[in-house]
C-alpha cells in the first residue's frame, strides 16, 4: 500500500512538472498575457481538484465505491479546463473577460455535478448504512436463537424458543426508530438466555413469551407505519 502511495506521488507531481515545462519553456513566462495566466491558474485548479477527490469521498462500512462517479466528474473537468486553458494560452487573447466567463462557466457546471453527486453519495450511504443495521438486527436475534434451540431440560421450553426462532426469523428486516426501544428489549432478552448457562425452564417459558409479545408488537408498529 505504501508504495502505491509513493507511486501515485511520482505520477502527480510528473504531470505538474510537465505541465508547467511546456508553459514555461515554450515561450517563456515574460512572454504571456493576463489571459494565459489566467488559463494557467484554471488548469492547476482543476488538477488539484482531481488529486483531492479522495478528500470527497463519502467514507462508509458498506461496500459500495463511491469514487468513481466523482473520479469521473473531476477528470472530465481537468481534461476540459485543460484543452480549453491550452486553447486560450496560444491564442493569448487580449480581452480577459471571454476567457474568465467560459473558465468559470466550466467551473460552475463541475460545481452542480459534483454537488449532486455528494448529496446522492450520502443519501445511498446512508440508507445501505440503514438497510445493514435492520438486517443485522433479525439475524443476530436468530442466530442467538437457533444456538440455544434444544439445549434446555423441557420439551416446552425447547418447543417455545424453536417457535420465538421461526417468528423472528421471518419477521420484517426493516426498522424505525418507533419500534428502537422494544428492540432493544428484545436483545436483552436473547442475551440473558444466550449468555446464562443454567436457567430454570419456567424461566426460560416466561421470558420466550414476553420476548414473542414484544416482537408481535414491533412488527404490528411497522405494518401499520
Amino acid at each position: 500500500m505504501k508504495k502505491k502511495k509513493i507511486y501515485l506521488i511520482i505520477f502527480d507531481t510528473f504531470f505538474l512538472i510537465l505541465i508547467n515545462s511546456y508553459f514555461f519553456l515554450i515561450r517563456g513566462n515574460a512572454s504571456y498575457g493576463k489571459t494565459a495566466w489566467l488559463s494557467y491558474g484554471f488548469i492547476h485548479l482543476s488538477y488539484f481538484v482531481l488529486l483531492l477527490t479522495p478528500v470527497f469521498v463519502r467514507r462508509s462500512s458498506a461496500s459500495s465505491d463511491y469514487s468513481r462517479p466523482l473520479y469521473m466528474i473531476t477528470s472530465l473537468y481537468f481534461i476540459t479546463s485543460l484543452v480549453v486553458g491550452i486553447a486560450f494560452i496560444v491564442n493569448d487573447p487580449e480581452k480577459i473577460a471571454f476567457p474568465l466567463l467560459t473558465q468559470l462557466g466550466i467551473l460552475g457546471v463541475f460545481s452542480y455535478f459534483m454537488i449532486i453527486n455528494l448529496i446522492a453519495n450520502e443519501y445511498t450511504a446512508d440508507s445501505v448504512e440503514r438497510r445493514i443495521v435492520e438486517i443485522s438486527y433479525v439475524k443476530e436475534i436468530s442466530y442467538k436463537l437457533k444456538a440455544i434451540v434444544g439445549s434446555f431440560e423441557s420439551k416446552e421450553a425447547n418447543r417455545q424458543i424453536e417457535s420465538l426462532y421461526d417468528y423472528i426469523h421471518a419477521s420484517p428486516v426493516r426498522s424505525s426508530p418507533l419500534v428502537a426501544e422494544i428492540e432493544n428489549k428484545i436483545s436483552g432478552e436473547v442475551d440473558k438466555l444466550f449468555t446464562e448457562n443454567k436457567i430454570n425452564d419456567s424461566v426460560v417459558i416466561a421470558s420466550a413469551k414476553t420476548i414473542l409479545r414484544l416482537a408481535e408488537e414491533r412488527n404490528r408498529i411497522l405494518k401499520n407505519i
